[in-house]
């Protein structure tokens, strides 16, 4: 009767992360993936908080996979990425990863927005704006006394 061995688990699982908060997520299968029956990926984050996802998510691959695509929501998340693969008798080996999403854009939140210091350089600019408005109004209207000394200046060289 030939040596059972336990299942090994897979090799360079890796997180390629994508702007769109998409994650492809690829492995070198382990040294006997012919008798690997199926892959399951889990992954969740470590908290909640900025549109984490905390619960975890549990997807089956095929056996001659060797990546899936997944979707990390939120920003500023660690996610841990775990791939189990399960042999034909149903034993396991897990290899695990953790990726860290950061946003791929500002992302201007209102508190930020709220600032004392926002707020007073925001009304500056408002202020000094209107004040260009009103001195152009007020300055950039012709004088009715002016003009009727041109005209009359004009009359006279004709």
């Amino acid at each position: 009767m030939g040596k059972i061995t336990v299942p090994e688990p897979v090799t360079d699982l890796s997180v390629f992360l994508l702007k769109n908060g998409t994650g492809l997520i690829s492995w070198n299968p382990s040294a006997d993936p012919e008798n690997i029956l199926f892959y399951q990926l889990v992954y969740h984050a470590l908290s909640n908080e900025n549109g984490c996802q905390e619960q975890k998510e549990t997807i089956n691959i095929k056996s001659v996979a060797t990546s899936a695509v997944v979707d990390f929501p939120g920003y500023r998340c660690e996610y841990v990425v775990r791939l189990i693969n399960y042999d034909l008798i149903g034993r396991d080996a897990a290899a695990e990863t953790r990726v860290r999403i950061e946003p791929s854009r500002t992302v201007i939140r209102l508190d930020d927005l709220l600032r004392p210091e926002i707020l007073i350089i925001s009304a500056c600019f408002v202020l000094f704006f209107l004040l260009c408005v009103l001195i152009r109004c007020k300055f950039g209207r012709k004088c009715p006394h002016r003009v009727s000394e041109k005209q009359q200046k004009l009359r006279e060289y004709a």
